[in-house]
């Protein structure tokens, strides 16, 4: 079953676990539409054997129509024992207001919180994402091709055996501001908390923690020409804080802790400007005709230095 939106029409429900829409629709328990909006209520979607469930579908809208806004919802999606789920798609959505939303994703082979493909636009507020169960791969946040700026929320992507990219940028842009970010697996192939690949990242008091297995922990990881901006931000994992290959990483005031290494930079071309900032665990290095910057820096233990990096 599947709820289709019309155009300049206001779905509002009693309240959040008062009015409840469920389903199994692969493009949505409910599909958006343009100049349209849906609040107040809960939306559950389960996968059936044959196809994924996605909770809520955005589909491309005409240009000049207004955001579609949603607000003051839950949203469920369960994969089931050998599906993939997300809670929100947006699928050319030009634009995409989220405000007051928690999203839950379990089972399944994917388990995605929200998906941004090209030519999609999402702000996400004051909300929160938690996937977990999945046996592949989970992450909160998927961005393709498209932009999201998400403040005042909490992602978090927890599994056993997947693979973890809490939040994942491909070829887009990806704005945190105010934002807690926490990516867990306890035997998963590669944990990540914030990877972005061939994308712009620009993140502000934020605080980004990954736990994961030995040799792919990272608190963030960019590659492939990504440019990110990081500033009054906490990067931390059990391995390695934070990675930049091929990519131009500029990091102000800010802490970097991982016991391998708290930073790395690789390649030629590659840059990580380090000013301000605590650097605790293993050294910082920069390889591979990296440029590696450290002003004003100092370790776990206090110990400061103008321009060498701990």
């Amino acid at each position: 079953a599947q709820l289709n939106m019309q155009p300049h029409v206001i779905v509002s429900g009693a309240g959040v676990g008062a009015t409840v829409i469920r389903g199994t629709a692969s493009f949505g328990v409910v599909r958006g539409s343009g100049n349209s909006a849906i609040s107040d209520l809960t939306i559950e979607g389960t996968a059936n054997p044959s196809s994924q469930v996605e909770g809520f579908f955005l589909p491309a809208i005409a240009p000049g129509d207004a955001p579609f806004r949603i607000y003051n919802l839950s949203v469920h999606a369960d994969a089931g024992p050998g599906n993939s789920a997300s809670g929100i798609t947006a699928d050319g959505a030009q634009a995409a207001d989220i405000f007051n939303v928690d999203i839950t994703v379990t089972g399944g082979i994917s388990a995605v919180g929200i998906v941004v493909r090209p030519s999609s636009g999402v702000t996400f507020r004051s909300g929160s994402i938690n996937v977990s169960g999945s046996s592949s791969s989970a992450l909160a946040v998927a961005i393709s091709g498209g932009s999201a700026t998400i403040r005042d929320s909490d992602l978090a992507a927890n599994v056993a055996t997947a693979l973890v990219r809490a939040v994942s940028v491909t070829n887009g842009v990806l704005v945190l501001d105010d934002v807690n970010v926490t990516g867990v697996t306890t035997s998963g192939s590669q944990a990540l908390g914030i990877v972005s690949i061939g994308s712009t990242a620009v993140i502000t008091d934020s605080s980004v923690t990954t736990q994961g297995v030995f040799p792919t922990a990272i608190g963030m990881q960019a590659q492939s020409g990504s440019t990110a901006t990081i500033r009054n931000t906490k990067i931390e994992s059990n391995l390695t804080g934070l990675t930049s290959f091929a990519s131009a990483v500029t990091v102000d005031n800010s802490v970097l802790i991982g016991p391998s290494s708290a930073a790395q930079t690789d390649g030629a071309g590659s840059s990580l400007l380090i000013g301000a900032s605590r650097l605790e665990g293993g050294a910082a290095s920069g390889t591979n005709g990296a440029l590696l910057v450290c002003a004003g820096v100092y370790d776990e233990n206090f110990v400061f230095s103008t321009n060498i990096c701990p």
